[in-house]
């Protein structure tokens, strides 16, 4: 809402967030970049070490691809060191800590209200789910993708327009540590645990580890800001949510993707295009933030139905008369577990496509082999990744192959054998179907057969 009446960035405002005394001519600054390939026309390209798609980085140097972000239109260039390039460029010392400098000062400047949002599961969905419902009233700013990691967060902290009402910003980990100095940057007024699930066990140890990682957001709390959590994480003074009574935002289930919400002594009737009480615990807790923020909780009501969630986190297509449910993002043991009963639940006839889990440890194949006999009842089941090798019986009478990679799946011949009326889930880490743009050759599969 409202256009910008200024540039996201003055010249004179990098020089000061950047502590560059030197004088420099350089021009307004309207985006920000550190990715050559989807940088936009006046945007500042910041040179960074490492693959802007890569969390922990994977030795390739932004200061190469310099040329390429001027060919591509941008502005002005932070570097660490001179390079050869027609536009200005700002010299630091390292260009990740300029980047976390430029999202202190994004954040320092912006005097609304900020959300940051943390949980083993689901952040992403929350985060769209709560900008699109606070955008609807003010001017809002928020994470884009999962940009939720050290490089992901001062990103959008520098992004975020000097002039938006509310800012709500995920907050990811993988190991212990990261999400407290992630926090303490983004100073928000509410901070949200969604969830803790045994995501990430096999870095962390144990799923008191993980809370413990979790709850570590508190630290960044403004004075007088508010923790929104689940109740049954028992963490006193904390605004809480729940399918009980006791929370202070709670839930009466009505089928799968309806429910009554009870909230400071009001009923809510709530619809959701996605059911599952992941999804339903997803809008309670937006639901609490906007509560918690003063905001329209019945204009948020009447906008949740009509939201969907982020590409892979459980979207639907029917093509075909065929059903494929994408959630092909990521996976964890309870992401797992929600979805295979959300598959068993559907009218049609349940094809489960699965993934292994990744980053779990010494839990491993305890947790797989849970996947594989919760999936025994579902009509036909092809696996995928080293951590299923061996499982078929354990998978039962609907087990047909096992793949060790999703390339090694013959697309075409799966889909010539599916018949209208079929509901295929496809779920599992990242790296298993996510990154091979499974779902979409699937879809395109699909869309021949109609052809």
């Amino acid at each position: 809402m409202g256009a910008l009446t200024r540039p996201l960035w003055e010249w004179q405002e990098l020089l000061q967030a950047l502590a560059l005394d030197e004088p420099s001519a350089g021009g307004e600054v309207t985006g920000i970049s550190i990715d050559s390939r989807t940088l936009s026309s006046g945007d500042l390209f910041i040179a960074l070490a490492g693959d802007p798609v890569d969390q922990h980085g994977t030795g390739r140097d932004g200061h190469a691809f310099v040329g390429s972000a001027e060919q591509a239109g941008a502005s002005a260039l932070l570097v660490a060191r001179k390079v050869d390039a027609g536009i200005p460029a700002l010299v630091v010392k390292d260009t990740l800590d300029a980047l976390w400098s430029l999202g202190a000062a994004g954040r320092t400047r912006m005097s609304g209200r900020i959300v940051a949002i943390t949980g083993s599961a689901g952040k992403t969905t929350a985060r769209h789910w709560l900008q699109t419902v606070l955008q609807a009233e003010a001017i809002t700013h928020g994470s884009v993708g999962s940009y939720n990691n050290h490089w992901g967060v001062p990103l959008s902290l520098a992004r975020m327009p000097r002039n938006a009402a509310f800012g709500v910003f995920e907050i990811g980990m993988n190991h212990a540590g990261e999400i407290q100095p992630l926090a303490e940057l983004v100073a928000p007024h509410l901070a949200i645990v969604l969830n803790v699930l045994p995501a990430h066990i096999g870095n962390l140890g144990s799923l008191d580890a993980i809370r413990k990682e979790k709850l570590s957001i508190r630290a960044g709390l403004k004075s007088g800001g508010t923790l929104i959590c689940p109740l049954e994480l028992g963490v006193a003074g904390s605004f809480t949510f729940a399918v009980n009574r006791q929370a202070d935002i709670w839930a009466e289930p009505v089928g799968s993707h309806q429910a009554t919400v009870h909230i400071d002594g009001r009923r809510h009737d709530l619809h959701l295009a996605l059911g599952g009480e992941h999804r339903l615990q997803t809008a309670l807790a937006v639901l609490a933030a906007v509560h918690c923020l003063g905001a329209d909780v019945e204009a948020a009501v009447r906008l949740i139905p009509s939201l969907d969630a982020p590409a892979g986190r459980g979207n639907r297509y029917t093509i075909a008369g065929r059903t494929v449910i994408d959630d092909s993002y990521n996976a964890n043991p309870a992401s797992m577990s929600y979805a295979l009963d959300a598959l068993r639940n559907e009218s049609g006839r349940g094809i489960l496509l699965v993934g292994e889990m990744l980053e779990l440890g010494s839990e491993s194949t305890r947790r797989h082999q849970a996947v594989a006999k919760q999936a025994r009842n579902i009509p036909l089941v092809y696996s995928f990744g080293d951590q299923f090798s061996g499982l078929d019986e354990v998978f039962g009478p609907g087990f047909r192959a096992h793949y060790q990679a999703a390339p090694d799946f013959d697309i075409d011949d799966f889909v010539a054998a599916t018949r209208p009326g079929d509901v295929i889930l496809v779920k599992g880490s990242n790296r298993v179907f996510w990154v091979h743009d499974f779902v979409s050759r699937l879809c395109a599969a699909m869309a021949r057969t109609q052809a």
